[in-house]
């Protein structure tokens, strides 16, 4: 009986096998035929051609619609409104064009008087700087950008103190964006850690000799530094000293009068001579006579000093420099458009400007 059951069951498998087997006979000798078959392959290329059809018609449409949406997507960017912040400041620097740097004349009327903005072409304007009010801290891109649209306007620019010539380069390059051909000379100071700088455009401004310090044989509480330029007829000596923030001082303006009278003894060939600097006089006897100079305050008062105690910032003979056209004044720049200042210096300097006549040489 078990045998029976036994050898029952070994036939069941095997029938199941066999079974199995016939079907994937079967099943190959029909992929065969279909394989070898040239009409189902013609009927099968004609439905791939009709699925690829469909396909690029269908990433022709795709690419139609998205170029379209995103169309919509730029007009509506458009329609909504500026952000503050500014766009052009994200550039770097080196990259921006003329259009992205120039401010326009309203903007700059806040800032800058009307006689410098609108000066002739028969006229120079001369400015000073101190770099302790502008340079207190790495000035941004979009801050160097404002300070070129103002110094854009002066032909010749003094720069006290300055720690390197990093700032020199910014500035020269910002100028040049904007039209300026910006050259420098630097001057190291007698202690060796800061340099004056003269910052000119040299299509308007001609060096005469390569500024230097002044060694003379009457010493000065600070070494001066000077150079020789010259603009149309007009040849001139600027002289610059970086004073202290709480201003060189001075018992009188003797000593002033004994170094520009050695200057021009030195260069008889040019007599008209303007000294900048920051000064802080002690006392109020001037050998010059006072009517024939020019000071100009332009210092941020300290609490303890009267204004007549600060007679700085440049000085120099009107009856002498008959090329100065009663022009003058500080810039009060806007301190909002540097706020990388985090801690202005109260008592620095703040720029002035000059300006002179470009007439026949009166030397």
């Amino acid at each position: 009986m078990r045998m029976d059951l036994s050898q029952k069951i070994s036939n069941k498998n095997g029938n199941a096998f066999l079974t199995l087997l016939f079907c994937l006979i079967i099943i190959t000798a029909a992929g065969y035929v279909l394989y070898t078959n040239k009409d189902f392959q013609r009927a099968h290329q004609r439905d791939i051609s009709k699925i690829n059809f469909y396909l690029r018609d269908y990433k022709k449409s795709l690419k139609d619609f998205t170029k379209d949406f995103g169309g919509k997507i730029a007009e509506w960017k458009k329609s909504l409104p500026l952000k503050t912040k500014d766009l052009k400041a994200e550039k770097p620097l080196e990259s921006l064009t003329f259009d992205e740097t120039i401010f326009d004349p309203a903007t700059l009327e806040k800032e800058l008087p009307g006689e410098m903005i609108r000066h002739q072409t028969d006229e120079i304007t001369i400015c000073s700087f101190n770099a302790d009010l502008i340079l207190n801290d790495p000035l941004s891109d979009k801050e160097i950008i404002h300070l070129a649209n103002i110094m854009r306007f002066c032909e010749l620019s003094t720069i006290t103190k300055l720690p390197n010539e990093i700032f020199l380069k910014r500035i020269s390059t910002a100028l040049k964006i904007l039209r300026y051909n910006a050259v420098y000379e630097t001057v190291q100071a007698e202690t060796g850690k800061t340099l004056t700088a003269y910052l000119y455009r040299d299509d308007r401004i001609q060096p005469l000799q390569k500024s230097s310090l002044f060694k003379g044989a009457d010493p000065l509480p600070i070494a001066p530094s000077y150079g020789l330029f010259k603009a149309g007829d007009f040849d001139f000596i600027v002289a610059t000293f970086a004073a202290p923030a709480s201003g060189l001082s001075l018992g009188s303006i003797a000593p002033l009068e004994n170094f520009s009278e050695a200057v021009k003894t030195q260069y008889p060939e040019t007599q008209d001579m303007m000294i900048f600097g920051e000064f802080a006089f002690e006392s109020r006897g001037l050998i010059w006579d006072s009517a024939s100079l020019l000071p100009t305050i332009a210092r941020t008062l300290p609490a303890n000093r009267a204004p007549i105690d600060l007679l700085g910032n440049f000085w120099f003979r009107k009856k002498e420099l008959t090329e100065f056209n009663g022009k003058s004044g500080v810039l009060d720049i806007d301190a909002a458009a540097f706020p990388s200042k985090s801690k202005p210096p109260v008592t620095a300097n703040k720029p002035i400007w000059v300006q002179f006549r470009i007439l026949p040489d009166d030397d």
